[in-house]
């Protein structure tokens, strides 16, 4: 069966932003168990004495947005619920945000409530700020998830969006090509957030 790419963008502008935890495992670098299970993306922008700095985030692909809190898990997050796709409907997940975007509706159950009645959105629309709050060891970071439901079978999984499901040294840095990776991107070499549109209105 052919992939199906829906990421448009990176779910940042800011070009200093790292990948530092892939999708296998935990390397341990924000103070998470070296080799627990993640099944997320982290990105952070490297310490500056010490502190790690906030930076803004925005949707990597168009769909409904919802937000929500977790206090002991993602903390203030949101959900970008992709457009059917034949049996398939995606969903991306943005973890530990500082603030939202006050107009965003909040969700309280995910998988109920859908999609249909979330804030439209358009790649590389702003959603809020990368934070701490959650369960995130005191570093400011960007938790991402994608996730992809079967609708004939009701099932969902969560899938790693490079397509590596490998250790965090295994991946390219923002910016890099991605050519010869089985990603979920539209292209090879993804545009920052804030590059998608090339200057027109979002």
């Amino acid at each position: 069966m052919k992939r199906i790419k829906i990421l448009k963008c990176y779910p940042f502008a800011d070009k200093r932003v790292k990948l530092v935890e892939g999708f296998k495992e935990y390397v341990g670098y924000l103070g998470d168990e070296k080799g627990a299970l993640h099944k997320g993306i982290d990105y952070v922008v490297e310490p500056k004495k010490e502190k790690f700095v906030s930076f803004d985030v925005f949707s990597a692909h168009d769909g409904f947005a919802w937000q929500g809190i977790n206090k002991n898990g993602w903390g203030k997050y949101v959900v970008v619920y992709s457009p059917i796709m034949g049996n398939y409907q995606f969903s991306t997940i943005y973890a530990h945000f500082r603030c939202i975007d006050v107009d965003i509706p909040v969700i309280t159950k995910m998988e109920v409530e859908g999609f249909a009645k979330g804030l439209k959105v358009k790649a590389g629309r702003f959603l809020g700020r990368a934070g701490l709050t959650g369960w995130t060891k005191f570093k400011t970071q960007l938790h991402f998830e994608l996730w992809k439901r079967n609708l004939k079978i009701h099932k969902t999984e969560k899938i790693d969006p490079y397509g590596t499901n490998s250790i965090t040294k295994d991946y390219s840095q923002p910016g890099q090509s991605l050519l010869g990776v089985k990603h979920y991107w539209i292209t090879d070499k993804p545009p920052f957030a804030d590059e998608i549109f090339k200057g027109e209105e979002r």
